[in-house]
């Protein structure tokens, strides 16, 4: 298993290179690129926020009209 962080943020944040936003911007890209960010999202934040039960609800049209 790779260790968490990995070795390029955390060589990033050990050059104190994250507080460049050019250079966190292209961390962040490259860690959702990685396949691990999908699986994260479908198995942690899915279930937490029922994101797949979302076609089920019934949103109030006075907010939402379409």
């Amino acid at each position: 298993m790779e260790q968490v962080p990995d070795a390029s943020l955390l060589q990033d944040a050990q050059r104190l290179r994250l507080s460049d936003s050019a250079t966190l911007e292209c961390q962040i890209h490259r860690m959702l690129a990685d396949d691990r960010a999908e699986a994260f999202i479908s198995r942690f934040f899915f279930p937490w926020l029922q994101f797949d039960k979302l076609g089920n609800s019934d949103p109030d049209k006075m907010y939402f009209p379409d």
